[in-house]
């Protein structure tokens, strides 16, 4: 039974500090504490959060996919730039190149994405905003003159994408992880579920980067409520269908396994974050 100081440390102090320190690392660009943070993803998987995961997963792609789109348009803009500025379109599309380039996709889109999680979906948004993840801007867009709402992650999306072109990561396989942990982040579900994952990550640093799988179970999946064998079993089994970048263990022959640096890397930082917040409170590093 843990006590009401390891509660708070665990339940709160580490959560506001994945939060913060997510947020950090997507508003710089930090392409490798940002995977690092990914890769926690498979350790958790819950119903009640499927709709946060869509949500965030719809907003990503759009994301991704609007900045491949900026790139079509700016060549169109060469392309045609007599007919779109006889058409009198030329500057419009230009402004949603911009936009799309930014990270900023328009929330229509978003409407027909998360279909069938649309009033849950808003009210994730305004979570992820009200917590420093979200932007919304509003752009005069065509003829009309009206606002159009435009929505995207506050990020350095040039070092990220170019992170996610280098390892080899799809969009969809990104969106996903990345769901997973800024629902955490913003939530609190499923934080349980990583520690003794990040106990285990830090254990293997201290080892060269190694651990074992038996002293990996032993030393965090032995006991409490939410671990055991089976437990960590399936995480193991989760990360077989990610591409390394993205996997806690990217080397597990089943007897020894290799840390993945970047996890290393952002444990550590969330570690550093979570001290500094206990340390507000007038109290002790656990």
């Amino acid at each position: 039974m843990s006590t009401w100081h390891e509660d708070l440390y665990w339940k709160e102090d580490w959560k506001n500090a994945l939060c913060n320190v997510l947020k950090a690392f997507m508003e710089t660009g930090d392409a490798s504490g940002v995977t690092g943070l990914l890769s926690l993803a498979v350790c958790h998987r819950g119903t009640r959060t499927h709709a946060y995961e869509a949500a965030i997963s719809a907003l990503v792609r759009q994301i991704l996919e609007g900045r491949e789109e900026a790139k079509q348009i700016k060549q169109e803009l060469i392309d045609e730039e007599l007919d779109l500025k006889a058409e009198g379109v030329y500057e419009s599309r230009k402004k949603s190149a911009e936009l799309l380039e930014r990270g900023l996709v328009p929330i229509v889109r978003l409407e027909y994405e998360v279909v069938g999680y649309k009033s849950k979906a808003w009210e994730i948004y305004r979570a992820l905003k009200n917590a420093g993840f979200l932007i919304v801007e509003e752009h005069k867009i065509g003829k009309s003159g009206r606002d159009v709402a435009f929505v995207g992650l506050n990020a350095n999306w040039n070092r990220l994408i170019e992170d996610i072109k280098d390892r080899g990561m799809s969009k969809s396989m990104w969106a996903s992880s990345a769901g997973i942990v800024l629902c955490m982040a913003v939530t609190g579900r499923g934080i349980s579920t990583v520690r003794p994952m990040f106990i285990g990550c830090l254990a293997a640093d201290k080892k060269g980067g190694q651990i074992s799988y038996r002293d990996l179970f032993l030393n965090c999946y032995a006991g409490g409520h939410y671990q055991g064998k089976k437990a960590l079993d399936i995480i193991l089994e989760r990360q077989r269908e990610k591409v390394d970048a993205l996997k806690i263990w990217p080397s597990d022959d089943g007897k020894r396994l290799i840390v993945n640096p970047n996890t290393v890397y952002a444990v550590k930082a969330w570690r550093t974050e979570t001290n500094r917040l206990w340390r507000g409170r007038g109290l002790g590093v656990i």
